[in-house]
């Protein structure tokens, strides 16, 4: 389950540790579209010595480089079960290296993790290799190709429609599990997980029988994420 203390309490203990230090604030909550946040970026930079919370949105906006760049929160992406969160956090710290000029900090229960250790270091091609040998052992992209199969609706139509996904797969491997936010707005969202060995798709006898499936289902092959 992913605990991150979010940016409202990041901005309260600076306030508390710092109260003279000038604070702007960055999350899709604080800009609610992207003129608003470019001003939020053009203030924080006008004022030298102030700091800015926000979340991975605000790097959308920041193409400059500054003096310190800090990750309070980094533990909750590795609770996402999602193949791609090594990629994510070696990209995000990555980016984060790139941007500081003087000092990079990161907060972590977990510093032997090798995202954080390659990333630390802009290692990009010994994570390239230990990632890719790592999903090669999973049986994960680009080791396969992944077909992922939503169905929304209330929970006893979702968990027959997607056990239908299992018996038209035949002999293909399928995993079946909830999204991540399985509920939302008193619907129920449940995924299959259609797994196929690399080199082996297109194919032809399952894209038809994808294709022949009612618009109530989704269908996302090589998706970015599985939750």
């Amino acid at each position: 389950m992913p605990l991150g203390i979010g940016t409202e309490r990041v901005e309260e203990e600076i306030k508390q540790k710092m109260p003279e230090v000038k604070i702007f604030r960055l999350d899709k909550t604080s800009a609610t579209t992207v003129l608003h946040a470019k001003k939020i970026v053009a203030q924080w930079m006008d004022n030298p010595g102030s700091v800015l919370v926000g979340t991975e949105f605000a790097l959308t906006y920041i193409h400059t480089s500054i003096d310190t760049t800090a990750v309070a929160s980094l533990d909750s992406l590795f609770a996402l079960p999602d193949f791609r969160i090594n990629e994510r956090v070696f990209s995000l710290i990555l980016k984060l290296r790139t941007l500081a000029e003087k000092n990079l900090l990161i907060q972590s229960r977990f510093p032997e993790q090798k995202a954080i250790q390659y990333g630390i270091k802009g290692n990009i091609g010994d994570f390239l290799r230990d990632e890719l040998e790592l999903r090669n052992q999973l049986s994960f992209p680009p080791f396969s190709t992944f077909i992922k199969v939503s169905f929304e609706g209330n929970r006893l139509d979702a968990e027959k429609a997607i056990e239908h996904i299992r018996s038209i797969a035949g002999t293909r491997r399928v995993e079946i599990f909830p999204a991540f936010i399985s509920t939302i707005k008193k619907k129920f969202m449940l995924h299959a997980l259609i797994i196929l060995p690399r080199g082996t798709w297109i194919d032809k006898e399952l894209l038809d029988i994808l294709r022949t499936l009612p618009l109530n289902y989704s269908v996302n092959v090589d998706p970015e994420s599985i939750l």
